[in-house]
């Protein structure tokens, strides 16, 4: 399994959301950036088994964890870091866009979706897509 150096950082938790931050650099290959994000999604669903045959607990969200899928957004950008309270949080353009692929009509219930920005950090080029289209790289997970 690989992972980008350093870890991503977990900025909020919202729900079924994780948004998360990395360093501003990507991977070492090329095909570094999509096997990180596919090698979460094996995680993941490795995880979703084991939970689902672990029979120790009948709650309904153990007994639901089945039907989670995961879906991924990876873009590159700027923010800004401010801290509200006691709480530090990042904001920008680039992070409403982030917040806003997340809202997007793929009508896929597992997928990992690359902005343009996001590609061209792991190095990919883009599959199609209109021109200025934000979310070009696709790839279906099921």
């Amino acid at each position: 399994m690989r992972q980008i150096s350093p870890p991503l950082e977990i900025q909020e938790v919202e729900g079924d959301a994780v948004f998360a931050l990395g360093a501003d650099r990507g991977p070492g290959s090329p095909a570094g950036l999509l096997e990180v994000l596919e090698d979460a999604v094996v995680a993941f669903r490795n995880r979703q088994h084991e939970l689902l045959a672990d029979e120790s607990c009948g709650c309904n969200a153990c007994r639901s964890v089945g039907s989670l899928d995961l879906k991924i957004v990876a873009h590159h950008g700027r923010f800004l870091r401010q801290t509200v309270g006691d709480r530090s949080q990042v904001a920008g353009l680039d992070v409403i866009l982030a917040h806003r692929l997340l809202k997007n009509g793929v009508g896929r219930r597992a997928y990992i979706l690359l902005t343009e920005a996001g590609a061209a950090l792991g190095r990919y080029r883009s599959d199609g897509g209109g021109a200025g289209c934000a979310h070009r790289t696709l790839r279906a997970l099921r």
